[in-house]
């Protein structure tokens, strides 16, 4: 008898549009949703989506994580209607490429998802 390890990831089906450019300072509504292989959405509000980092990507330069007003604190996305919600206040970006980084309840791969800003 064999034993075999592995692990199951969620696909992420972005909801908005990651070419679209958002100028310097506003808000990106991020919003995604869970899948899994048998192309099945997953997304409850059982399962904790945390947005754990921005990173600008030609340079690799951190950007900060915040959402307008403090909305998101525990940078956690909010649930609703079968998608995850995170609005992302670019406050302080220079322009480029983004990339979001989070996690997805026990899913052990850490996702990413790009945004651009002008």
């Amino acid at each position: 008898m064999r034993t075999a390890n592995y692990s199951v990831a969620y696909v992420v089906t972005p909801l908005f549009d990651q070419a679209a450019a958002h100028k310097i300072g506003s808000n990106i509504p991020i919003r995604l949703q869970l899948w899994n292989a048998a192309n099945v959405n997953q997304s409850a509000s059982s399962i904790t989506v945390t947005a754990l980092s921005v990173r600008h990507v030609s340079d690799d330069a951190p950007g900060v994580l915040a959402s307008p007003g403090n909305s998101t604190p525990d940078y956690d996305f909010r649930y609703s209607g079968g998608s995850y919600h995170f609005n992302l206040q670019t406050g302080g970006y220079v322009r480029g490429t983004y990339r979001l980084a989070f996690k997805a309840g026990n899913d052990p791969t850490t996702h990413t998802l790009e945004f651009q800003v002008k």
